[in-house]
């Protein structure tokens, strides 16, 4: 099962040095439904930095914030999401949000949904495991189960943001008419 897994890795664009480093952590078989959420080996913290608009100093500051390790900065290791997060940073900075608050901003989701992507996995791979499968059939199975999850993910987090939101506002509206009276 796992050298049809690597057999099917490599030709979709899986190095042999992200297979290598895979293997080692122990990770293959997450390799499949890491591409599916944008990983992947396509472009380096420089690119990413230079595609982006983002800026070298800021893209590094953004992967810290968000708790990511830093790699060599040539080295081709970050995927698409990893290119339209520097993206978003941009637009933070083209609507005017000070690179403080931007940076703040990305801490606290990152602290917030650590646990909420954890849950996914394990609730990905409940749908995935089942007794006698092999690693390549469960491997597939665990990243259609993950690529199924993530488009309900975006709209969940939009409306959770939206109604945190609105709860603050009426909490802050109720303190305001507390301290007035």
């Amino acid at each position: 099962g796992r050298e049809r897994l690597l057999a099917r890795l490599h030709p979709d664009g899986v190095s042999l040095r992200a297979l290598e480093q895979a293997t080692e952590e122990g990770v293959v078989l997450l390799l499949s439904a890491d591409r599916l959420v944008g990983g992947g080996s396509d472009y380096s913290v420089r690119q990413i930095a230079e595609l982006s608009g983002l800026g070298l100093d800021f893209q590094l500051a953004s992967m810290r914030a968000a708790g990511r390790a830093i790699p060599p900065l040539d080295d081709v290791v970050l995927g698409p999401g990893d290119l339209e997060l520097a993206r978003i940073g941009t637009r933070y900075r083209e609507v005017g949000l000070p690179d403080a608050d931007a940076l703040e901003v990305i801490r606290l989701i990152s602290r917030g949904l650590a646990p909420v992507a954890e849950a996914m996995r394990q609730i990905a791979m409940k749908l995935a495991l089942r007794p006698g499968v092999s690693e390549d059939e469960l491997a597939i199975e665990f990243a259609q189960a993950a690529d199924g999850l993530m488009p309900l993910n975006g709209p969940l987090l939009d409306e959770m943001m939206r109604l945190q939101l609105r709860t603050v506002a009426k909490s802050d509206v109720i303190n305001q008419a507390e301290r007035q009276a």
